[in-house]
């Protein structure tokens, strides 16, 4: 009788084991899940950053490559010319 019901007690304690692990195995799911969708986000974001085309403009005194924006060179000083563009 007391190994019966000492059995008993183990298979209560693997039933309940049995649930935790259950539980574990779901949760690392979740975060897996959840990170796998980050790193794509940011992939995909840092695609479009890529992919879209960057103005840039020369400077004419001594070449050196800087925002169209800019008034003067960030290399020499020069006032450089204003772009503009059309689309």
């Amino acid at each position: 009788m007391q190994q019966i019901a000492a059995l008993l007690v183990l298979a209560d304690d693997s039933s309940a084991s049995a649930g935790v692990v259950i539980a574990l195995i779901i949760i690392l799911a979740l975060v897996v899940m959840s990170v796998s969708i980050w790193l794509f986000r940011t992939r995909l974001k840092y695609r479009e950053t890529v992919a879209r085309p960057q103005l840039v403009k020369k400077c004419p005194n001594c070449g050196t490559m800087m925002a169209p924006e800019a008034a003067f060179c960030p290399n020499c000083g020069k006032e450089v010319p204003r772009v503009t563009t059309m689309v």
